[in-house]
């Protein structure tokens, strides 16, 4: 590791420390105090904790090894020493004649530091201590950059080799997790639940793998089926289902901050971000093995740039929200790339990196210098399109085809092009006015002759020139003209057989072979001004330097063979976070699987295995499923099986105990607690009860009054869905690891007044009341009808009197509010279901699932 200029806050306990002396030191009293304290009762942590951040932060920018203003160098004891023009900055025979303290106090007018303005009392205080004590811990090598508090933290230990443990109630054990939940149970001496019934169980099952309730003939047949095996193969058979994909798909798209329009005040929609979800949903029905889904997302054009599906994963690279008139176009390119470094680091390492991008992290050992490094893998990529996917040979096909369709068109598209010419230089020119000079001479330049980074801004600028052009043409052109333009476009569209068939989609490709550089600081270089010379190369962590995961891979990040278009630094970062012994990648993802299916995660804060998330409850555990995971070669739906058919899964709510421990077994996973369903599965919940339910896979996104299946809604950044949004479905302008699972009147109205559900609620009427005979009305069969559809039982007798008493009693109340005079008790009755029905689905028993 090369020297590392920067160091770590030395803990939580560090922290605390100096936010108390902090308040101690408000008054100058204090401070004075503090200055007076004898050297022999210096802190040997001192430095590393207080001293170093401000030195770095007000003396090292220009008193460096690459700086040294008046000759002056601070960041060695040695250097102090040896001092600069004024002399030596510490006297070590008589620190308190220190010309460092000299400078930091103002007591020379011709020797104050800084020079724009005093150091806090507070700050002043600290140095002092320091000097006075001889500067002696000074030392900004590797060996300070963490603390041994920092190197022993548990989210960067590699994958403990963790055995079973052993527990008395051995006959518990129906998997390898049980004895990990069980030693703990023990431990508390805690009792496992007693298990769910098998009507209970199926429900959860099918919520949890599909997304969907059980039909009522599914629900009967598991329910009957007497095989010891019964659940076993309900559990493959759901796994098998392409429902899967769909309801674990949605999990994904929570994380990578799926969306189907941009975000910000326009929020415009985006035609083809569905292309990406439907790419996700088929790597999960495939059981896509999750070292290969992440390489695909990571960097599917690089390594595999022939496989349709592996291109598209790399939609998960233009997921960020988009500003279309953001003229300060360096800004949004930085805000861009922070993005996927924050996600990325989220998703895929469960690391909340984003406090590193202004300064080392002051909680985590993570530095700046490892923001960047990890954004250095992105700084290539520019956003895509339109792609022609295929084989060399099919590639080859369709730009004969497309040279076919040039050749037939030529002659219109001539006469199009000089009828549009005029328009478009009027449309340039208002166009360029929105931007700064800067942008403006960007622009004006020829795109070949740029630097990889004024391309990636030449781009992002371009991209607005063209969606100003559209609107502005729509405007420009009337009369006449209009007709005539019109004319050509139609004649033109009668060629578009002749064109070949394409994939458009979101994809990332690279500027180039070379990429361009990464500024510690965030801020990418504004067009013509000077290129920083600070350019940081990809790499890894520096608190895993010294494990093998930490090895420098920088050696490999060469333009892949016979690839001229892309810098591979993408190819580098996927391969090494599907490491086998990665043991970020591998934790972070079976830790989302186990929060997915027990509704907590063995670490909560999914997002954040540092400091300021919340340690594991079953440390071992997480390793021992880490692990696992790759032994099952990184196949989730392996994993799944694994989980589900546990012990730990099968329980039913705990028996009844004091609160305390009632608490404490949810927290250890001895019992199952009732949760309420995500919004999406309330609303495919409601579809499948009325039998409206459209199964169809795939394809664009519709709008909120569609009958597919919630996940083919438009997920719109700024107008969300009301239904999804009050049952709190994310907005997709970040990672979202877990759902807030919110209890609010407006979740009760809505369910009362929402258009949509008494739609629903209309359908569901008119399906359980159409197995009856033909002007029959059986008031406790259709009752009967209605339980099943909307919760998968059969209902009780006090159920069963109580609906027909209402549909009787609402019946004539109806009958009471109408003037025609047509069959007013059908009628009635009619209306009375609906109300029935609407109430079923706003029940909890709806929403909820045990």
């Amino acid at each position: 590791m090369s020297t590392v200029v920067s160091t770590r806050r030395s803990g939580s306990r560090a922290l605390c420390s100096f936010l108390l002396c902090g308040l101690l030191l408000a008054s100058n009293d204090h401070a004075k105090a503090l200055e007076e304290e004898s050297p022999a009762s210096a802190d040997p942590s001192l430095f590393a904790s207080q001293v170093y951040p401000i030195l770095k932060r007000a003396c090292l920018r220009c008193h460096d090894a690459k700086k040294q203003k008046g000759g002056l160098r601070l960041d060695s004891r040695s250097a102090l020493l040896e001092g600069g023009d004024s002399g030596p900055a510490l006297d070590a025979n008589d620190p308190t004649a220190s010309l460092f303290l000299k400078a930091i106090v103002y007591t020379d007018d011709d020797l104050q530091m800084p020079p724009k303005g005093k150091l806090p009392d507070v700050e002043i205080a600290v140095l002092r201590r320091w000097i006075l004590n001889g500067a002696q811990q000074y030392s900004v090598t590797e060996d300070s950059a963490f603390t041994a508090e920092d190197r022993a933290y548990w989210a960067f230990q590699p994958l403990a080799e963790s055995q079973l443990p052993r527990v008395k109630n051995v006959a518990w054990v129906n998997a390898p997790v049980d004895a990990f939940i069980l030693e703990r149970l023990e431990k508390e001496n805690l009792d496992p639940a007693p298990p769910a019934t098998k009507h209970v169980l199926a429900r959860r099952l099918y919520f949890d793998l599909v997304g969907l309730p059980p039909s009522p003939a599914e629900l009967g047949a598991f329910v009957e089926d007497p095989s010891p095996y019964a659940y076993e193969k309900l559990v493959d058979r759901l796994l098998s289902s392409p429902r899967y994909g769909e309801r674990w798909g949605r999990h994904w798209l929570d994380l990578v901050r799926y969306a189907d329009s941009e975000g910000f005040r326009r929020d415009a929609y985006r035609p083809l971000a569905w292309r990406y979800r439907d790419y996700v949903v088929r790597a999960f029905n495939r059981d896509t093995p999750y070292d290969r889904f992440v390489t695909e997302q990571i960097a599917g054009d690089e390594l595999t740039p022939y496989d349709r599906d592996a291109v598209l994963g790399t939609g998960y690279l233009r997921m960020w929200p988009y500003e279309y008139n953001q003229v300060d176009i360096p800004k949004q390119l930085s805000e861009i790339l922070n993005d996927i470094t924050d996600v990325t680091a989220e998703v895929f390492l469960g690391l909340g990196m984003s406090c590193a991008r202004c300064h080392d992290h002051k909680f985590d050992p993570i530095l700046q210098q490892d923001y960047f490094r990890l954004q250095a893998f992105f700084s290539a990529i520019m956003p895509y399109r339109s792609i022609v996917q295929g084989s060399p040979e099919e590639k080859r096909a369709q730009k004969m085809q497309h040279a076919e369709w040039l050749l037939a068109t030529h002659d219109l598209r001539e006469k199009l092009s000089a009828l549009e010419a005029p328009h478009i230089e009027w449309c340039w020119e208002r166009s360029l006015g929105r931007f700064p000079d800067a942008v403006k001479n960007l622009l004006s330049a020829d795109f070949d002759t740029l630097s990889p980074l004024r391309q990636q801004l030449y781009d992002l600028a371009y991209r607005q020139v063209l969606n100003d052009r559209r609107r502005f043409l729509k405007k420009r052109f009337t009369g006449e003209e209009k007709k005539r333009r019109d004319e050509l476009k139609k004649l033109l569209a009668s060629f578009d057989h002749l064109k070949p068939k394409e994939i458009r989609a979101l994809t990332i490709v690279d500027v180039g072979p070379i990429a361009p550089p990464t500024v510690v600081g965030g801020r990418t270089s504004r067009p013509g001004a000077a290129m920083s010379t600070e350019n940081v190369p990809p790499g890894y962590l520096a608190i895993l330097e010294g494990q093998p995961l930490g090895e420098s891979l920088w050696a490999e990040i060469d333009p892949l063979p016979g690839n001229a278009t892309t810098t591979g630094r993408r190819s580098v970062l996927a391969r090494w976070l599907t490491r086998p012994d990665n043991q970020l990648t591998a934790r972070a993802l079976v830790n989302r699987l186990w929060q997915y299916h027990f509704g907590r995660g063995l670490v909560a804060t999914a997002n954040d295995f540092g400091r300021q998330g919340e340690p594991p409850s079953h440390p071992q555990l997480l390793d021992w499923l880490a692990r696992e995971l790759v032994r099952r070669g990184w196949s989730l739906k392996s994993m799944h099986r694994m989980l589900v058919t546990s012990n730990t899964y099968r329980q039913g709510a705990a028996p009844e105990m004091d609160r305390e421990r009632a608490d404490l077994a949810v927290r250890l996973f001895g019992s199952n607690r009732t949760r309420r369903l995500a919004a999406e599965l309330i609303r495919d919940a409601a579809l499948e009860a009325s039998g409206e339910l459209v199964t169809a896979i795939g394809g664009p996104s519709e709008e909120s009054a569609s009958l597919r299946r919630a996940l083919y809604v438009q997920l719109k950044r700024n107008r969300p869905d009301p239904m999804l949004s009050a049952f709190d479905a994310p907005l997709g302008t970040e990672s979202c690891a877990r759902r807030n699972v919110t209890t609010t009147a407006p979740q009760a109205l809505l369910l009362l007044n929402n258009e949509w559900i008494l739609a629903r609620a209309k359908s569901f009427a008119e399906r359980v009341r159409s197995g009856a005979a033909a002007g029959a009305w059986d008031a406790e069969r259709i009752v009967r009808r209605a339980y099943r559809a909307a919760f998968g039982r059969a209902p009780t007798e006090v159920e069963i009197n109580a609906a027909v008493g209402f549909l009787e009693r609402q019946s004539g109340e109806i009958i009471a509010t109408l003037d025609t005079a047509a069959p007013r008790l059908n009628e009635a009755r009619r209306t009375a279901l609906v109300d029935f029905c609407h109430a079923l689905l706003g029940s909890n028993e709806f929403v909820y699932v045990d």
